[in-house]
């Protein structure tokens, strides 16, 4: 049996969902390129706990805020300069939106 595919407003809704999980490739891909930058190993090992750590308390808030578009994009704001420029694009149309 096909599956049908999802109203309008059930897509809407998952819209949030779909927008922390982009933030949290962003995030990650922008750690990623300070602790490789750095070609320490311990850094990179302890970046990524951390970061892991903190991306999972950032990404609870978002999710959770009632303004969580504002909060989501106010944070990608902070952290584009840091993104490569070839991948900077995807981030740019997300601050558009």
């Amino acid at each position: 049996m096909a599956e049908t595919p999802p109203s309008a407003a059930t897509a809407r809704a998952f819209e949030p969902v779909r927008s922390v999980r982009l933030y949290e490739r962003i995030v990650e891909q922008v750690e990623e390129a300070i602790a490789g930058a750095s070609g320490n190993t311990l850094i990179q090992v302890c970046n990524g706990v951390v970061r892991d750590t903190v991306l999972s308390l950032i990404s609870d808030k978002i999710a959770h805020a009632r303004n969580a578009q504002d909060l989501m994009k106010r944070s990608l704001g902070h952290h584009a300069s840091y993104v490569p420029k070839a991948e900077r694009a995807a981030l740019e149309a997300l601050l558009d939106d």
